[in-house]
């Protein structure tokens, strides 16, 4: 496990997205591991990982924005609980 800055990254759970310059933009992937423990978390966490990638490409420009928003004001929250998301949900 590495350590984040608040909590410890679990290595042999992490999800990547891989984002990288292609013909004139960029590309994007989900990137997971080939037999993963499919814990509750690990698929929400995989199906967040998703929608990014998603948004990414059907959205970039709006990505781009938060992506420049996001630099610009880092956030010291670096993890969501999963109650955090249903209670999210439940208000839209």
């Amino acid at each position: 496990m590495k350590n984040n800055g608040q909590q410890q990254i679990d290595t042999d759970n992490t999800i990547s997205i891989a984002i990288y310059p292609a013909d004139g933009g960029f590309a994007c992937a989900v990137i997971e591991r080939e037999i993963p423990v499919m814990t509750h978390e690990y698929t929400v966490a995989l199906t967040i990982a998703y929608g990014m990638v998603k948004m990414a490409l059907e959205m970039p420009d709006i990505i781009f924005e938060e992506g420049v928003e996001a630099m610009a004001r880092p956030s010291e929250n670096k993890s969501i609980k999963i109650i955090d998301i249903i209670k999210k949900r439940k208000l839209h």
